[in-house]
């Protein structure tokens, strides 16, 4: 006899939990964990909120209203159902008009139920339900709601660790072409300095050392430029790395042998400055 698919709550979070598997952004994993919680518990509102240990409060990340009613999206510590879980950390399922500071009075007469967002016990969050009279939550929709909450917990906690490894992927990069940058190019810069420092007087005593001089500092512009080209490839988008190359062969001919000979070291860098600087 074939096995009988699951159903009712259990299926309902089996299923929730193989699509949080995959790698879809954190407000579409809370929007599917807070219409689960909505459904499992027929809750007429529900909020899923984000924890801010700097400013000490709680914002609402995503929320699901089935009633008209004016609500808060941002709540300091012990104000309202949000603040109390700061104070506290703790669930709490009772009147809304009991919590010490409600701030919402369409649901003062409502059934609340509240539950921390907690990974390796610091707070990342909450998950708030509530009921229109006269209904009540039961002790399974508390259990179900600390289990999505704990899934919540767990999204937000993955999320923040992938963008701690990608900062730190890109400052190792920055810090990489930094190296490069201050190894390679600014070697070749120094040595272009100098060179161009010696050229005018050599050419003057020596023509020929002079042309030799000056097709060396030739090589060197070729040689930093390559290196320039090889540094911006890397920070630049591959659909716009094709224009490198022609600004590098025009840069490579405003600093020829020719040019230097009949304009000078000046004339012949005025004339690169203009091309490649607005």
């Amino acid at each position: 006899m074939p096995d009988t698919p699951p159903s009712g709550p259990l299926a309902a979070l089996a299923r929730l939990f193989g699509e949080l598997a995959g790698e879809s952004p954190l407000p579409e994993r809370l929007n599917r964990i807070l219409d689960a919680a909505c459904a499992l518990a027929h809750a007429d509102t529900g909020t899923v909120g984000l924890y801010d240990p700097e400013s000490d409060t709680i914002t609402a990340a995503v929320t699901r209203h089935s009633m008209p009613a004016l609500f808060a999206s941002n709540f300091a510590r012990g104000e309202g159902l949000a603040g109390h879980i700061i104070v506290t950390a703790q669930p709490y399922v009772g009147r809304y008009g009991d919590l010490p500071q409600p701030v919402v009075d369409d649901l003062r007469e409502h059934q609340a139920l509240g539950v921390p967002l907690i990974w390796q016990k610091r707070l990342l969050g909450y998950m708030a339900l509530s009921l229109a009279p006269p209904r009540r939550f039961k002790p399974s929709d508390l259990e179900i709601a600390q289990v999505l909450a704990h899934a919540a917990a767990a999204a937000i906690e993955n999320t923040t660790l992938h963008e701690q490894a990608g900062r730190a992927a890109v400052l190792a990069e920055r810090q990489r072409l930094a190296r490069e940058l201050h190894d390679n190019v600014t070697q070749i810069l120094a040595s272009i300095n100098l060179l161009s420092q010696t050229i005018a007087a050599t050419w003057k005593r020596n023509p020929a050392e002079g042309e030799a001089r000056a097709a060396r500092l030739q090589q060197l512009a070729q040689t930093a430029f390559a290196e320039m080209r090889m540094l911006l490839q890397q920070l630049t988008p591959a659909e716009s790395a094709t224009t490198a190359p022609a600004i590098s062969r025009k840069s490579f001919v405003l600093l020829s042998a020719e040019n230097l000979r009949t304009q000078g070291l000046p004339g012949a860098l005025t004339r690169l400055l203009a091309s490649t600087v607005p």
